[in-house]
């Protein structure tokens, strides 16, 4: 597989090897991966940076993958950042954090993304900078809660949730108005993983039940935790 993702069996095995390295057991299959980056072919690289997000690796360098968030290809863009999310996620509970040039490079680079013209790099923006827990991600996430997609639209509330700011708290209580029925049940459990990160505890049983989907009742909610902060 190392052989063929490398080049050395021809164009096709070459795609193959590296959509199969995507579940290899070996650790070398990251690094092979990473160097598949540099590849000219597009839909090779857009394979290893899938391969790459679900190998989830918090060995996998960073670099590379910051690099492409600004690339001229589309499948860069759309999977640079969904690589980048996995593997930021994975040294998180690995405990390893992301140093911190690589993560102000990153944010330069999904900065860019927040308005290009594939929805699927928007997406994965939104994702990549819920991973990387950047307050100065709120703004841009904040016009992402407005895009014509729903999905875009949940997966920036979902990374303002993991930000945890509480300038953007009501911003998502808005989306409430703004998504279909059957997609309120979602808005509602990201206020409620909100709610609890800005409190610091959980919440009161039953209390994200009755809370509902209501904008008024979360308003309340937010305007009582407000006033009990410590001042």
């Amino acid at each position: 597989l190392v052989a063929a993702a490398g080049g050395k069996h021809g164009v096709k095995a070459e795609h193959l090897a590296v959509k199969a390295l995507a579940f290899s057991k070996r650790p070398q299959a990251t690094d092979v991966l990473v160097n598949a980056l540099r590849s000219r072919d597009a839909s090779l690289v857009g394979n290893a940076l899938i391969a790459l997000k679900i190998r989830s690796d918090p060995a996998t360098s960073l670099p590379p993958i910051v690099g492409l968030l600004r690339a001229d290809i589309t499948e860069a863009r759309r999977y640079a950042p969904l690589a980048l999310a996995n593997v930021v996620m994975a040294r998180e509970r690995a405990g390893r954090p992301v140093e911190e040039q690589t993560a102000e490079q990153a944010m330069t680079g999904l900065v860019g993304l927040v308005q290009d013209r594939d929805p699927f790099a928007r997406l994965h923006a939104a994702k990549a900078m819920g991973a990387l827990r950047r307050p100065e991600a709120t703004d841009f996430l904040v016009l992402l809660l407005r895009d014509e997609h729903v999905r875009i639209r949940l997966a920036a509330a979902a990374a303002l949730e993991r930000i945890g700011d509480p300038r953007a708290f009501a911003q998502v209580v808005r989306l409430l108005d703004e998504v279909p029925e059957d997609q309120k049940a979602v808005v509602r459990d990201v206020l409620a993983s909100y709610a609890e990160r800005l409190q610091g505890r959980p919440l009161a049983p039953g209390q994200a039940t009755s809370l509902g989907t209501s904008p008024t009742a979360w308003d309340r909610w937010y305007a009582d935790h407000v006033a009990r902060a410590p001042r």
